[in-house]
């Protein structure tokens, strides 16, 4: 298919101005997000014969066709509907080719970089007859509503991951946290989002938010762990611990909504160095289990706090106010001091997120780290649901959510356990979700080791408790709601 991207300028024009009669237009989808260069290369059908038609930008709402070439630039991105309910969202710099898209069956050639894939009805009709095909793989579907990502590189593997630029890339950086347990929609960034799921890193300033009946929690590499609440807003304004030359420090802003903190390292060696900033009052620490829910969006209600353990300081322009153990205390503004009770305030009914100190984390182990090579071919990592990857040699292997798979040099497909930075911060992810085909993830276990490469497609398929396997223990064991 490489050569339906390239003809010869008098050879489009030919098409572009031919007096045939050209065969209907086979509607397959439309745009549903575009950002910064995307092009489609049309074929026409010329007296039964396919021939190259024009190549022109792509707009919100324009349709798409079988036979269409699609092509995105270096940082752009753009989303394509089916009319099966499935979608397609192509990275930057990648170049697709619909080969089939009908009622029951639906083929998708990866020529360059990498899609992500939610499917629709044809992957439940008919689930080995949505696939996606690449110059050394195929990727099957098991069932509507599956979510992966297919990504080629062909080289130079990860210098193609640093030589990504914008503010979506981050490898550069240390992660000063990661994401073990978490429901739903949960994003960060500002101008460039990106979504988080288990096993995730968060880095210094960054910018979170949580949907409608979200949640996600945080370990951070002192210790502490942080819940963020649903529908709730969260800016790290600065984090640095254990940095030769520079003090620890963890400053937070809320908001809106609520975070749960369970301190480490930092809020318990020196309680000065954290900070929990909101538009009513300022909190400190003492070794603490504590939570924060704002009013409103924080500005217009106020604050209420609960100790679980320890206490807390929290300080505005009527003074510097002690929360002990046990109690619950509501600010309205900066001049008033809080109202302490011992019941809970309605702010934190119907809180969905369980209590950080359930998740049994071995943070050092977490953070540990390891030094991979990625190696050419064809990769593909599975957020929900569950899909078959084939290489040119050996048996398919099932990949489960939270789990990758890899076809390379030797030419047979292999499970490769969690998913790795080289995918985890592409830019496939980024994209606005415009319809949420799958359902939320549910509670997840990461397990840093465990299984061999033989008997990891037993965790694969769909399940209440999925696995990632990271390196040689268990640091966080399920949950369990009501």
């Amino acid at each position: 298919m490489w050569r339906r991207w390239v003809a010869a300028s008098s050879f489009i024009a030919l098409a572009l101005h031919a007096s045939f009669a050209i065969a209907e237009y086979n509607f397959v989808g439309k745009v549903a997000y575009v950002d910064g260069g995307v092009y489609i290369q049309e074929t026409l059908e010329v007296q039964g014969s396919s021939m190259l038609g024009g190549q022109r930008a792509l707009q919100l709402g324009d349709e798409i066709s079988v036979h269409d070439a699609l092509k995105t630039l270096e940082d752009s991105t753009i989303k394509v509907i089916f009319v099966d309910g499935a979608e397609i969202t192509l990275r930057q710099d990648s170049s697709i080719f619909i080969e089939k898209y009908s009622k029951n069956e639906a083929e998708i050639e990866i020529i360059k970089g990498g899609i992500r894939v939610v499917t629709g009805e044809i992957a439940k009709q008919n689930p080995k007859l949505f696939k996606v095909v690449t110059h050394d793989g195929v990727v099957t579907a098991q069932n509507k509503g599956s979510d992966f990502l297919v990504r080629i590189c062909v080289k130079d593997c990860d210098e193609e991951n640093k030589n990504m630029t914008g503010p979506m890339m981050k490898t550069e950086l240390p992660a000063i946290a990661k994401v073990v347990a978490m429901q739903g929609e949960v994003v960060v960034g500002r101008q460039y989002k990106r979504q988080l799921d288990i096993g995730y890193p968060i880095y210094s300033t960054e910018h979170i938010e949580s949907g409608k009946n979200s949640f996600a929690q945080f370990q951070f590499i002192d210790g502490s762990s942080v819940t963020l609440q649903a529908e709730g807003i969260l800016d790290i304004r600065n984090y640095e611990y254990s940095v030769a030359g520079k003090e620890d420090v963890a400053a937070f802003d809320l908001i809106e909504g609520g975070v749960r903190f369970v301190t480490g390292a930092i809020g318990k060696n020196n309680p000065g160095a954290f900070s929990l900033n909101t538009t009513v009052a300022t909190v400190g620490v003492n070794g603490t289990d504590f939570t924060v829910n704002c009013v409103g969006n924080c500005s217009s209600g106020g604050i209420v706090s609960h100790v679980i353990d320890g206490s807390i300081i929290q300080r505005n322009q009527s003074g510097a106010h002690v929360l002990k153990s046990g109690s619950y205390g509501a600010i309205s503004s900066q001049q008033s001091s809080p109202i302490v009770t011992p019941t809970a305030p309605v702010a934190f009914n119907n809180n969905i997120a369980p209590p950080p100190s359930l998740a049994r984390v071995d943070t050092e182990s977490l953070f540990s780290s390891i030094v991979t090579t990625v190696e050419p071919g064809t990769h593909v990592s599975v957020r929900a649901g569950q899909v078959a990857l084939a290489g040119p040699v050996g048996e398919p292997v099932v990949v489960g959510a939270n789990l990758s798979a890899v076809v390379g040099k030797s030419r047979s497909a292999e499970t490769t356990g969690g998913v790795s930075d080289f995918q985890i911060l592409d830019s496939t992810y980024t994209a606005p979700y415009v319809v949420v085909s799958a359902p939320a993830p549910s509670i997840n276990t990461i397990v840093i080791g465990g299984p061999s490469r033989s008997s990891i497609n037993s965790v694969a398929g769909p399940s209440t408790v999925n696995t990632i396997v990271i390196q040689e223990m268990t640091i966080a064991s399920p949950y369990s709601f009501r």
